[in-house]
C-alpha cells in the first residue's frame, strides 16, 4: 500500500492537497464514545477504525456518533469506547418508495433494531506506527482481541425485525395466512483487523444468528389435528355409550354361557361396560404431539405449534457452521433456502408418523372396564374385567386382567375364567374395533390430508419470500476508504475491512438498499515505513556556512541516500524509523534535497527546498553604506544651501551699504 508522500516532483501534489474525496462512501453509524474521539490528520500514515455497527444509507446528523479511531502520527491511540444507543434512537432508515420511514432502534416496537445488552459490545483502534493498524469491534475486550466466552448467549447483540418488509416485497396479501412475521436474532459477535508490516489478518466470530417466520397456518395447524384426537375420543365415547354399540356389547355379555362341567355354567346375569382415562390420555396426546417444539434430525428448522413460529439455525445451515467461513459468505443462497423449506415440510411432515403413533400409544392408556355378575350353578358372584382399549384390539401384546369373586368351595376357577375373558375380549373388542380400527388405519391420511394443506403454500412463500426479504453474509471483507466522521473526511488511500455478518434489507433494491454491518473493523498502514524528510522544512531559509542538517524517518535498517546539489549522503534508518545526515559548505541560492532508499516506487522517495542565504552582516554593510552616501548627500546640500544664503546676505549688505554710502555721499557734495 502507497503511503502519503510530501513531494512535488513529477506533477505530484504535496500530501495535503492529495487528500481528496475518493469515490462515493456514504456516511457510517457509529456508537456513542465515552471519550473525545481522535481525528485524522491530512499526512497520517496509517488509520484503524472499528465500529459495532454501520448503516451504508444512515446519514449522521451528530457530531458524537460513536466510534473508536486512530490514525498515525496524529493520534495513534489505543481507543476503546463501549456502546450507547441512547444517540441512535433518533435516527429512521427509509426504506424506500411506499413505506414510511422505520425508526433504527425499536423503542416502541415500531423499530428495525431491539439491542441486547449494550454495555458489552464496543470498539477499538490502535494506529502505533505508519506500518502498523488494528481494530476491533463488537465483542472485543480492552486490547481489541475477540471475547465472545465473556458473553452469554443470552445476551443477544441484536433482534431486526423484517416485519414491515413484507409489505415493501408488495407480498404481504398473499403472505399474511401463511407468514405474517419475520425477524432475525444475531447473538455475539466480533471482528478484528491488523494490519502490521504488509500483512494482513482479518477475523471473525459470530456466537450464533437464526431466522425466524411466524405462520398463521402453522399455528392453525394444531387446531386441526387436535379435532382429530378429539375425534377419536368422540368415536370411543360413542362406541361405549348406551345409545351406542354398548348396548349391543351388554346383550352380547349377558347372553354369555359358559359351560364348566361338573360345576355347571357359568352364567352371566348383568354386564357393564365403561371407559376410564379417556379425557386425560387424549389431552397428553396433544400436549406431546401438538403443543411442542418439533425439530428435524439436522436441527436446522425448529418449529413452534403452539406459537406458528419457525426457527432456522443459520449455524446449521452449511458445515462447520457460520465460523471460518471463506470471505462474503452469502448464508441465504437459493440452495440454503431450498433446504430451509425442504426442512420445515420434512418436519410438518414427520407429524403424521408422531401423531399417529402417539395416537396408537394412548389407546394403551385409555382402560375399559367390563363388571359382570355371574352365577355357577347355586353360587352368585362378580367378574370384573380390565384391560387398555389397545389390548383389547389386539395391538398389544398384554391381555386384559380378570378378577372373580366367586365361592365354589373354593375350587380353582381358572378353566372357567380363561374361556370367559376369551369371550368377554372378543365381544367388546369386535364392537370397539369396528368402530375404531377404520379411524385408525385412516390416520395416516387424514394427518396427511391436514399437513399438505400448509406445507404445500408454505413451501414456495418460504423459497419466494425469505431471501427477497434479507441477504445476510458473514466474514464480509473488501477495500474501503477510511472515514472519520468528526472531520467529514476520508483517506484516499485504501483501506480493509472485516464485519463479522451484514444483514441487507430488501436486496432486491440494489445500491438504494440499507445494509446493516455487525461488528465492522477496518485499517489502512504502509507495507513499510515510507521515506519522508521531517527538517529542514519547505521553504527554509539556512545561513550561508551554517552545516544543513537533513533529517527524517523511513523503514527501521534501510540505507537512505541523500543528494544535496553534487553532494551525496548515506545513512542506516535507526531501530525507531528515523535518519540524519549533515552537508558542509553549501554555497547559496535554492536548494532541493532528495532523500531515497532505493526501492522503485513513489513511497521510497521524498524532497524537500529550501535556500541557502549570505550573510546579514554583508548585506546590512553595503546597504547601509549606498543608504549613507545618499543622506549624508542630501543633508550637506541643504546645509551647504543655508549657509551660503546666510553669508551671500551678509557679504552684500556690507558691500551695498560701503557703496552706498560713498555714492549718497558723492552725491550731496
Amino acid at each position: 500500500m502507497q503511503a502519503n508522500n510530501l513531494s512535488p516532483k513529477n506533477g505530484k501534489k504535496p500530501r495535503a492537497a492529495r487528500r481528496v474525496l475518493a469515490g462515493a462512501v456514504v456516511a457510517s453509524l457509529f456508537v456513542a464514545p465515552t471519550v473525545t474521539a481522535a481525528y485524522a490528520a491530512p499526512a497520517d500514515g496509517s488509520e484503524a477504525l472499528g465500529r459495532v455497527l454501520d448503516v451504508n444509507l444512515l446519514d449522521i446528523p451528530v457530531a458524537d456518533a460513536g466510534f473508536a479511531y486512530a490514525g498515525n502520527p496524529s493520534s495513534p491511540g489505543p481507543v476503546h469506547d463501549s456502546l450507547n444507543v441512547e444517540v441512535l434512537s433518533g435516527l429512521t432508515l427509509d426504506l424506500g418508495t411506499g413505506l414510511s420511514t422505520m425508526p433504527l432502534i425499536n423503542g416502541n416496537g415500531d423499530g428495525l433494531l431491539t439491542l441486547g445488552e449494550a454495555g458489552l459490545v464496543s470498539s477499538y483502534a490502535e494506529a502505533p506506527s505508519t506500518t502498523s493498524a488494528k481494530a476491533g469491534a463488537g465483542a472485543v475486550s480492552s486490547d481489541g482481541a475477540i471475547g465472545l466466552d465473556d458473553i452469554s448467549s443470552d445476551d443477544m447483540t441484536a433482534n431486526v425485525d423484517l416485519t414491515r418488509l413484507l409489505g415493501q416485497l408488495g407480498v404481504d396479501g398473499l403472505t399474511d395466512q401463511i407468514i405474517d412475521e419475520a425477524s432475525l436474532e444475531i447473538g455475539a459477535l466480533g471482528s478484528t483487523a491488523d494490519k502490521t508490516d504488509g500483512t494482513l489478518d482479518r477475523q471473525y466470530l459470530v456466537a450464533g444468528a437464526s431466522a425466524t417466520v411466524s405462520s398463521p397456518a402453522v399455528e392453525g395447524l394444531t387446531g386441526s389435528l387436535g379435532s382429530v384426537v378429539d375425534g377419536l375420543g368422540d368415536t370411543l365415547n360413542t362406541t361405549l355409550s348406551v345409545d351406542g354399540a354398548l348396548g349391543t356389547i351388554v346383550s352380547q355379555l349377558e347372553a354369555l354361557s359358559i359351560p364348566s362341567g361338573l360345576l355347571g355354567t357359568l352364567g352371566v346375569t348383568e354386564a357393564s361396560v365403561g371407559l376410564e382415562g379417556l379425557a386425560a390420555a387424549l389431552d397428553q396426546v396433544k400436549n406431546d404431539v401438538l403443543t411442542g417444539v418439533i425439530t428435524t434430525n439436522t436441527g436446522l428448522v425448529s418449529i413452534d405449534l403452539g406459537s406458528g413460529d419457525v426457527t432456522v439455525d443459520l449455524a446449521q445451515i452449511t458445515t462447520g457452521g457460520l465460523n471460518g467461513k471463506t470471505p462474503n459468505y452469502e448464508v441465504l443462497s437459493p440452495t440454503a433456502v431450498q433446504e430451509i423449506a425442504d426442512e420445515i415440510t420434512l418436519a410438518l411432515s414427520n407429524l403424521i408418523t408422531d401423531l399417529r403413533d402417539t395416537l396408537v400409544a394412548a389407546l394403551d392408556e385409555i382402560d375399559i372396564v367390563v363388571n359382570l355378575g355371574v352365577n355357577l350353578g347355586l353360587v352368585d358372584g362378580t367378574a370384573d374385567i380390565t384391560g387398555s382399549v389397545a389390548s383389547f384390539l389386539g395391538l398389544v401384546e398384554t391381555d386384559p386382567t380378570t378378577v372373580v369373586d366367586l365361592d365354589v368351595l373354593g375350587l380353582d376357577l381358572g378353566a372357567v375364567v380363561t374361556p370367559l375373558l376369551e369371550g368377554v375380549t372378543g365381544i367388546v373388542g369386535g364392537a370397539v374395533g369396528t368402530a375404531i380400527n377404520p379411524m385408525i388405519n385412516g390416520l395416516a391420511g387424514t394427518i396427511t390430508g391436514i399437513v399438505e394443506d400448509v406445507t404445500e403454500p408454505l413451501e414456495p412463500v418460504v423459497e419466494g419470500v425469505l431471501n427477497e426479504i434479507v441477504e445476510i453474509t458473514v466474514n464480509e471483507q473488501g477495500s474501503t476508504a477510511i472515514y472519520d466522521p468528526i472531520t467529514d473526511t476520508e483517506s484516499t488511500e485504501a483501506g480493509d475491512y472485516v464485519a463479522a455478518l451484514s444483514v441487507t434489507l430488501l436486496p432486491a433494491m440494489g445500491h438504494s438498499a440499507n445494509k446493516i454491518s455487525f461488528a465492522r473493523s477496518e485499517v489502512r498502514a504502509a507495507d513499510e515505513a515510507s521515506v519522508i524528510i521531517t527538517s529542514p522544512e519547505t521553504g527554509a531559509q539556512i545561513p550561508e556556512g551554517e552545516v544543513v542538517t537533513v533529517e527524517g524517518t523511513a523503514e527501521p535498517g534501510k540505507t537512505i541516500t541523500i543528494t544535496l546539489d553534487d553532494l551525496t549522503r548515506e545513512d542506516i534508518v535507526d531501530e525507531d524509523g528515523t535518519w540524519t545526515v549533515d552537508f558542509e559548505g553549501v554555497t547559496p541560492g535554492e536548494k532541493t534535497a532528495v532523500a531515497t532508499d532505493g526501492d522503485d516506487d513513489d513511497a521510497s522517495t521524498d524532497e524537500v527546498s529550501f535556500s541557502i542565504v549570505v550573510s546579514n552582516t554583508n548585506e546590512n554593510t553595503a546597504d547601509n553604506t549606498a543608504e549613507n552616501t545618499d543622506a549624508n548627500t542630501e543633508a550637506n546640500t541643504d546645509v551647504n544651501t543655508a549657509d551660503n544664503a546666510d553669508a551671500n546676505t551678509d557679504a552684500n549688505t556690507d558691500v551695498n551699504t560701503d557703496v552706498n554710502t560713498a555714492d549718497n555721499a558723492d552725491a550731496n557734495t
